[in-house]
């Protein structure tokens, strides 16, 4: 499971990821990126869950990770923007 598409995180970024009734979408700073049925990657997580390489073992991007935060079940709409509103006043993020 992977999300293509390095050049979309070239600089600061608040990346939401969710799938949420079969629907899957990919929010950069605050702002809906892609919107897709069952299209994106990310949607059939294993037991092995890998941030930052692909197949766990290869493949490693060159990034840092400031803060993850997983949520057990698919937050609301405005849960959403209120986690992003957070993480954009903590590391100073501007978001839409």
């Amino acid at each position: 499971n992977s999300i293509n598409g390095g050049s979309l995180l070239v600089g600061s970024k608040i990346v939401t990821l969710e799938n949420k009734n079969q629907v899957q979408a990919i929010y950069l700073n605050g702002e809906l990126s892609v919107d897709e049925p069952n299209i994106l990657e990310f949607g059939a997580f294993t037991s092995n869950f890998y941030i930052g390489s692909q197949d766990g073992t290869q493949n490693f991007s060159k990034m840092d990770v400031g803060e993850i935060i997983v949520f057990n079940r698919a937050l609301k709409n405005e849960e959403r923007e209120a986690v992003e509103q957070y993480l954009s006043e903590k590391w100073k993020i501007s978001i839409n």
